[in-house]
């Protein structure tokens, strides 16, 4: 489990509650693609979004004791802003040989670039309601008007989606409204999408939008902070050489209809599901 200075290949998990993750495992397959993919889904305890702060800990803990027990894990990416926002530290702390990288909103980016200094944060009730959170705001929003937004729905939207399922753009526009009341001056100009299930519905977030925004997501960042821990333990990465043997795979910890329904979507995305769940 721990990171050795063996020049070998990575072998990297991303993980989440539910799929939202394959937005950050879909970016980091892209920046590089030398390594081996565990997508790691907490499926027996989606969603996370809407459970208390002690709740998500002490599930993502068993979750992640389990699978670095079944598999030889390099680098742990969390890809679900409220574990990361709830956890992080704890996993660090509780998985001590073990690179964990987290998954927190682009406030900061979203701040400086913004030109109207209003900014939106859409996300989970718990990572809007998060100390995290608001100590984000606190420091990098300064001088910026910011409007948050926490949903649910919007999670359960994008998991339906994934699974080929219609999207209703009119339930998306109720529910993203109060970034576009009339009466609102100055104007959002940056929406930063804080939760991983998000990017997902991006062109139905775009017609639902009453005016053009730029949705900020935290995924090429989380790619660079990657390739950083990687290149800082040695690890090959060189895209000019055949990675050995078989690749990418996806691992739950339950396996049900709702995770049978995204077969396709997983074998597309180069993942080959894992017959055993994970044993919590």
């Amino acid at each position: 489990m721990s990171v050795t200075n063996n020049n070998t290949f990575p072998t990297i998990a991303v993980f989440d509650s539910g799929v939202g993750g394959l937005s950050i495992y879909k970016a980091l397959n892209e920046y590089i693609p030398n390594a081996r993919y565990i997508y790691a889904s907490d499926s027996k305890n989606f969603p996370y979004g809407s459970k208390a702060k002690e709740e998500v800990v002490s599930c993502v803990l068993t979750f992640v004791k389990a699978l670095t027990s079944r598999y030889a894990v390099d680098v742990l990416v969390i890809a679900c802003n409220t574990a990361s926002t709830y956890a992080l530290s704890t996993v660090r702390e509780s998985f001590p040989g073990l690179e964990v990288i987290g998954v927190v909103p682009a406030l900061k980016p979203a701040a400086a670039d913004s030109k109207t200094k209003c900014i939106g944060l859409l996300a989970t009730p718990g990572t809007v309601e998060s100390a995290y959170t608001k100590a984000l705001i606190s420091e990098f929003c300064l001088g910026v008007a910011i409007k948050c937004i926490g949903s649910r729905q919007l999670v359960d939207i994008a998991e339906h989606k994934l699974r080929g399922n219609e999207v209703d753009v009119k339930n998306i526009q109720d529910i993203i409204s109060p970034f576009f009341t009339a009466e609102q001056t100055p104007r959002v100009d940056r929406i930063v999408l804080g939760c991983t299930h998000f990017p997902w519905l991006k062109e139905e977030l775009d017609a639902a939008a009453k005016w053009p925004v730029v949705w900020v997501d935290s995924s090429e960042a989380i790619a660079r902070r990657l390739k950083e821990v990687l290149e800082k333990n040695r690890y090959n990465i060189d895209s000019s050489q055949q990675l050995p043997g078989s690749r990418n795979l996806a691992v739950f910890s339950q396996n049900d209809e709702w995770v049978k329904a995204l077969q396709n979507v997983l074998l597309g995305m180069g993942l080959e599901v894992g017959i055993q769940p994970l044993e919590l």
